[in-house]
């Protein structure tokens, strides 16, 4: 089952996420760690890597929804990792370390398919994607209810701040 969790944009924007994964964990010298092997998708029903590693293309699930029961699309995948790059959020530290810097290295492919494109093979990225910190956030509901105090209320653009009145 896909499960989504509220979340805050901004003050008064009330947006569901959804985890992308589930990462298996396992005992390494006496300790728990993630196990970077078995990731199982929840938003993603299954995924591939190319064979030079520098494209992972993932397949959401059909039946996946938002909490107020919107399809999740990758739509709503490329817009949420695209403000996720772009703007000063915590999620924009977490993808840098596996090489997703860039609103262009996510793209469309169709309503239930999404491609990411890596500069380099990088063995973070996937289990990055599994974290909490990319939320995957309903585009509509953002888009419509952003201010200009939203970071990144328009991801690709380079200022977050709304433009100064003229004099």
């Amino acid at each position: 089952m896909c499960q989504a969790q509220p979340a805050r944009l901004s003050r008064s924007v009330l947006v569901h996420t959804t985890d992308w994964f589930h990462l298996a964990r396992k005992q390494l010298n006496g300790k728990w760690v993630f196990d970077l092997d078995k990731i199982t998708g929840e938003l993603a029903e299954s995924y591939e890597v190319s064979p030079d590693a520098m494209k992972i293309t993932f397949h959401l699930r059909k039946d996946a929804r938002f909490q107020d029961g919107t399809p999740v699309t990758a739509e709503d995948v490329k817009w949420s990792l695209d403000r996720a790059v772009t703007a000063p959020v915590l999620g924009k530290a977490q993808l840098l370390t596996g090489s997703m810097t860039s609103s262009d290295q996510f793209k469309v492919i169709d309503p239930s398919t999404f491609e990411v494109t890596l500069p380099k093979p990088d063995k973070l990225a996937l289990p990055n994607l599994a974290t909490v910190y990319p939320i995957i956030i309903n585009s509509k509901v953002a888009k419509a209810n952003a201010t200009a105090e939203d970071p990144g209320r328009s991801p690709g653009s380079r200022s977050t701040r709304p433009a100064a009145a003229p004099t």
